[in-house]
């Protein structure tokens, strides 16, 4: 059983939300994986993804929980029902999701987690600060480089990639290549890709 309070899970809930897919061809798409305090000790965590961005986000928690893909706009409904006070209990029982609090209970039904989509990892993270506009021109600027093929999936986005100097932003359609460096000072680093329709 996965113990956390109302607050701290609406606050991370509220937070993927917007990752969620709204008409989603695939049912695990409109879904939301849970991921209980086992992995991390004093934490669970949520995800989702649209295919286009991919959200996580943890919230202090107790106990253990099963990893499972939850329908997200139930688990919302299901949550806004306590208030923030409320110490709300998450146990999976075969293919539901059970919540509890104040002595009252939700059955929410599962979704296949094999259809959720694998979360991209690089390694060690890095964080550094930079300005908003900055990276908005830069990501602009080298998003149009970028593949419009659909069938190429991996072109169609932006390489968000750490190098000594900076951040180093590069696209490609394999015709063409664009390639900027922005300074940045690093505390950690890793690299990711991003959608190149998030430039716009």
């Amino acid at each position: 059983m996965l113990s956390v309070e109302q607050r701290d899970f609406a606050r991370a809930l509220d937070r993927v939300k917007p990752a969620l897919a709204a008409r989603a061809a695939r049912p695990a798409l409109g879904g939301v994986r849970l991921v209980g305090a086992g992995g991390c000790p004093g934490y669970g965590s949520l995800e989702a993804t649209d295919l286009e961005i991919g959200v996580r986000a943890t919230f202090p928690a107790e106990g253990e929980l099963a990893t499972c893909l939850v329908p997200g706009r139930a688990l919302a409904a299901a949550v806004r029902a306590h208030d923030k006070g409320d110490s709300l209990a998450f146990e999976v029982e075969g293919t539901a999701l059970l919540l509890a609090a104040r002595g009252s209970g939700t059955r929410i039904g599962l979704l296949a987690l094999e259809g959720f989509p694998a979360a991209h990892t690089a390694g060690e993270t890095y964080i550094g600060r930079l300005d908003g506009p900055m990276l908005t021109g830069a990501l602009a600027k080298v998003a149009l480089a970028a593949s419009t093929d659909e069938d190429r999936p991996v072109l169609t986005g932006v390489l968000f990639e750490p190098a000594e100097a900076g951040l180093r932003l590069v696209a490609t359609d394999s015709h063409r290549l664009a390639s900027l460096t922005l300074a940045v000072e690093w505390q950690r680093r890793r690299a990711c890709w991003c959608p190149a329709g998030c430039a716009s």
